[in-house]
């Protein structure tokens, strides 16, 4: 109805009664001519019946109580009322004083039934322009309550006279609706439905259209009146009270139960009717009719069902005075509304637009705005309704709009108005041959790969051809046409990853003419494969700055895309499109190692199939040429100098032809578990558990379950950009209020949505869409603020790319002017992104699950940081790489070992981990990262155990200014394994100064793979 994002439900239960008798409403004037606000009642029929049997504002079988909710004086913005009896009731709202500053204001109740207090329950705030007081939606519970408690705040300003509006609705009794006898019956055309091509019912139809029928007069449908669900009679509406036509229909829900008895439906009505008169002020119940799930219609607002009455629906006043607004009474972001339902408010929907003369399918204005006559509450206001079953079901191949088109295609006028001046008979035609019809195609089945899928059926008896339809939604629209002369056929060219519809048809070639219908819903379905992920990548040619790439080639591949990112690095990727498989990458930094990945992608960046899997192929481009060195005069001779006791070989070297070759073992830090080192370990048959004792000595397995907040680093902008996907929500967290968002706003499609500093006011964000080229503002609002709802979310990054998370992605502030990007998910989904790219997948379970328990303590100690995240996603803390990097051998690891953390002393441990321990670990901070010998290490598939590795003297000597190298000697040792274990200091010796640094600033500085070297 109003613009809130949802409403609360504690299982809505509803009551219908039975009520005096409907007597005929005024007649209509003739359909496409203005209909005068007041309108003579002709002799032949009764009078409009009263439309309330009590000329209270409310109904006498109702009881409502209202308690008073005290505000915080000093603090000025919350209320709150402790646990409380009052009498039973059914529905429950707040509201307040319109008068009242405050902003963001959240509201949460508890309700007891059957001697048992609820959960506290979130009630999202209406939004209307009925004047009266602001407040929530109401909640409903499954059994009278007896008892209830709030809590009221606000995010700025003052409230004042918050009220708590408890309703018991009265007895629920069935009710028998009005049935409009005194008019015609609706006659049935009895004509064949015409075939693909011909003017009337759609190449489209669908059985529940033509079941609607196709009547001469559109009949009013049987309507249960304001006296008998025992309406109040409201209090007087301002004007205008109504208006000379409807020009639109608004379809709603009332977001409650769907489960309601139908017994039990009035009741919900006179409730509704109850908390819009006495809770917010308004002169009456919001909408115009609503229609409950077994095909009840309701009189909604009083003023006659034949008048267009200015209702409070819509949230916009102008689409209030000239829209009919329908409430379907349910949840339909919960379940698709019943059958019952759906007949019944297309009957409704299309007397309705005929009585006025209104075209199902046309469009209107209203306020300087254009809107679809029939549309849902989401296209005319920021909202969830009428949920997303709703909402989809009006637009649907055979939805809504459909339905009603072709219910009133052969109308010549509606029931209660004048029928039109007949048309002038045509002059008729040849009757055709008679065509054969045949019975429709079943039994399809669809085989696919990336680009083709190869569809059959079952034959039809006597059919020589047939007709397939091929399409992405299952209308016309779009859609491409294959005829054939068997069972079978296979389609080319198809868009990989797709999900299309196909359909098939008995097709005449001559003349040409379908001859059956269309496969009938569900329609047939088939998404076509992925490619595989390309494998195979080497580097072809090395140059300084360039590298030529080559991986095997796929048949049928639309090009490829290629991501090249310096090793080690988390951040400043390249992307590059080729439609072949190669590729020349230039640009690069000399004597530098690249990870490459390849994907099969469309030109538009479109992803086809999953990156290369790891473990990622990697290639560098080749160093420069040092510069020869000019020749210098030889110095005159000096007397020699005593000789100096000869160093270790190990531990001295003297440059030959300006290089220096450093001999070492291990990649990495070395502190806690070597990677290479668990392989090793599992290889040998241990357990993860046991692999976790050895490299983190005086831990213990300990269990632990929680959110964490992820910094995404390569979103550098202050927007949060994602593409639309079905179920996408937008949260607000001042004030948790939800919203779901839809795929189209006003007519325009949603290809993006963001959210954004506030143009001119940087302490605020907006909420906008993207529709074509343009962004269009939605909502304003203060705080944090993230997307939510599907498994996975696709943020659109600065540099154009894509890349998929779980969980929600958060705008939040580090500061009162900027805005950052967090992935917040629970730690479980958040390992899922880090273990694939920490270890390769293909690596024994045991020791992916050690890596498991290891990154998941990890991220554990980072939780409850006072900053707007926890943790970083690069290597300064732990590289996470979102969805994109899951596979299923490391999920698989992660599930093994759910929840499961190391603790010391009753804390998660600092688990560091490195590539290669190279044979020993190093000493860490903490007790428990203790040196041990590391014998796991040591397996032939680790190539950074020992290792060789070449420097120019003229790369040492660039980053320390000692002149020319004489010679480097290392001065001490940890004493852990081979040469004496990891240099603790070591000494460059050259022709103007000497310099001592440590064995990790040699790591550093001459790109070394650890600090455990020699010479």
């Amino acid at each position: 109805m109003h613009s809130w994002p949802t409403r609360c439900s504690i299982g809505l239960t509803t009551i219908a009664l039975v009520g005096a008798t409907l007597l005929l409403p005024a007649p209509a004037q003739a359909a496409g001519t203005d209909i005068v606000e007041t309108r003579p009642t002709p002799a032949a029929q009764a009078e409009t019946p009263d439309e309330a049997t009590t000329k209270a504002p409310v109904s006498e079988e109702v009881e409502v109580e209202q308690t008073p909710v005290a505000t915080a004086p000093k603090e000025g913005s919350d209320g709150a009322v402790e646990r409380k009896a009052v009498d039973p009731f059914r529905m429950v709202g707040v509201t307040w004083d319109a008068e009242a500053d405050a902003q963001d204001v959240s509201v949460r109740v508890q309700v007891r039934t059957k001697g048992t207090w609820s959960a506290w329950q979130t009630l999202g705030i209406e939004d209307s322009t009925e004047g009266g007081r602001p407040g929530t939606e109401p909640l409903w519970t499954d059994a009278p309550a007896d008892g209830i408690a709030v809590d009221v705040k606000a995010g700025s300003g003052t409230l004042s006279g918050v009220k708590v509006t408890t309703i018991d609705p009265g007895k629920s009794e069935i009710v028998t609706p009005f049935s409009p006898a005194v008019f015609s019956p609706a006659v049935e055309d009895t004509e064949e439905l015409p075939q693909e091509g011909t003017d009337g019912v759609p190449d489209n139809q669908t059985e529940s259209v033509a079941a609607d029928g196709t009547p001469k007069v559109v009949p009013m449908p049987s309507i249960i009146t304001r006296a008998q669900w025992k309406a109040g009679a409201g209090t007087s509406c301002s004007a205008p009270v109504t208006r000379p036509k409807a020009l639109g229909v608004v379809i709603h829900h009332t977001a409650g139960s769907n489960t309601y008895t139908k017994a039990e439906s009035a009741a919900l009505v006179r409730s509704y009717q109850s908390y819009h008169v006495k809770g917010h002020g308004w002169c009456d119940i919001g909408y115009n009719f609503l229609v409950d799930r077994f095909g009840q219609i309701f009189e909604g607002r009083k003023g006659g069902m034949t008048k267009q009455v200015r209702a409070a629906h819509s949230g916009v006043e102008a689409v209030n005075q000239y829209a009919t607004g329908v409430s379907m009474m349910g949840h339909f972001d919960n379940a698709q509304p019943s059958a019952a339902m759906k007949t019944s408010v297309v009957k409704l929907v299309g007397w309705r637009l005929k009585f006025f003369g209104a075209k199902a399918k046309g469009t209107y204005t209203a306020g300087g705005k254009k809107y679809q006559v029939i549309n849902g509450h989401r296209d005319v206001k920021a909202t969830a309704c009428p949920g997303k079953y709703g909402y989809a079901w009006i637009s649907a191949v055979g939805g809504l709009r459909d339905r009603a088109h072709t219910y009133m295609s052969k109308a010549t006028s509606a029931a209660g108005a004048p029928a039109a001046a007949p048309a002038p008979k045509p002059t008729p035609k040849p009757t055709p041959a008679p065509v054969k019809n045949f019975k429709t195609p079943t039994g399809v089945k669809v085989s696919t790969t990336p680009t083709t899928a190869t569809v059959t059926w079952n034959k039809v008896a006597g059919a020589t051809h047939y007709r397939l339809a091929v399409s992405p939604t299952g209308s016309s629209k779009g859609a491409k046409f294959y005829n054939v002369s068997t069972n079978r056929a296979t389609i080319t060219g198809l868009h990989a990853r797709r999900v299309h519809v196909f359909r098939v048809s008995v097709y005449q070639p001559s003349p040409k003419k379908r001859i059956s219908p269309y496969t009938a819903q569900p329609f047939p379905t088939a998404r076509t494969k992925a490619f595989t992920a390309p494998s195979g990548v080497r580097a072809t040619s090395r140059g300084r700055k360039a590298l030529k790439l080559t991986w095997k080639a796929q048949a049928g591949a639309p090009g490829y895309r290629v991501q090249i990112i310096q090793s080690g690095k988390s951040s400043g990727a390249r992307y590059l499109m080729t439609r072949t498989n190669s590729i020349k990458i230039t640009k690069l930094k000399p004597n530098t190692r690249y990870r490459i990945r390849v994907s099969v992608s469309y030109p538009n960046k479109e992803r086809a199939s999953a990156y290369t899997k790891a473990p990622y192929p990697t290639a560098a481009t080749r160093p420069l040429t040092a510069a020869a060195a000019k020749p210098k005069p030889k110095p005159a001779p000096k007397p020699a100098p005593k000789p100096a006791p000869k160093a270790s070989a190990k531990n001295a070297v003297t440059p030959s032809s300006g290089k220096v070759v450093f001999k070492g073992h291990g990649y990495g830090h070395g502190i806690g578990m070597s990677q290479y080192g668990a392989e090793g370990g599992a290889r040998a048959g241990q357990k993860y558990d046991a692999i976790l004792r050895k490299y983190y000595p005086g831990t213990t397995l300990s269990t632990k379950s929680a959110t964490i907040r992820v910094q995404i680093s390569a979103d550098t902008g202050n927007s949060v950009h994602v593409l639309p996907k079905s179920g996408l929500k937008f949260r607000r967290l001042t004030g948790n209020a939800v919203t779901v968002l839809p795929t189209s706003v006003s007519g325009r499609a949603v290809s993006a949505w963001s959210i954004d500093l506030t143009k001119g006011d940087a302490k605020k964000s907006t909420l906008s869409y993207k529709s074509g080229s343009k962004w269009y503002a939605h909502t304003t609002f203060s705080g944090d603020a993230q997307f939510e709802g599907p498994a996975t979310i696709s943020l659109v990054l600065p540099n154009g790319s894509t890349r998929a998370y779980r969980g929600a992605l958060r705008s939040t502030r580090p500061t009162a002017t900027t805005r950052d990007t967090v992935n917040v998910l629970s730690l479980e989904a958040y390992l899922r992104g880090v273990v694939a790219r920490e270890m390769p997948a293909s690596w024994s379970m045991e020791a992916l699950k050690a890596q498991s328990v290891a990154a998941r303590t990890f991220g554990s100690r980072y939780l409850g940081s006072k900053k707007h995240f926890d943790i970083c996603d690069t290597v300064s803390c732990q590289v996470y790489g979102g969805y994109a990097d899951e596979t299923k051998r490391t999920n698989d690891a992660i599930a093994g070992t759910n929840g499961k953390i190391l603790t010391y002393k009753g804390e998660p441990a600092l688990t560091q981990f490195s590539s290669s321990s190279g044979g020993f670990t190093n000493a860490g901070s903490m007790p428990y990262l203790k040196p041990v010998s590391d014998p796991w290490d040591n397996w032939s598939g680790n190539k950074n155990h020992a290792w060789s590795q070449t420097v120019t003297t003229a790369a040492i000597q660039k980053k320390y200014a000692i002149g020319t190298l004489k010679s480097i000697t290392v001065t001490r040792r940890n004493g852990h394994g081979d040469q004496g274990g990891r240099v603790v200091s070591m000494t460059l010796k050259g022709s103007k100064a000497s310099k001592t640094i440590s064995g990790v600033d040699a790591r550093w500085a001459f790109g070394l793979k650890s600090d455990w070297f020699g010479f």
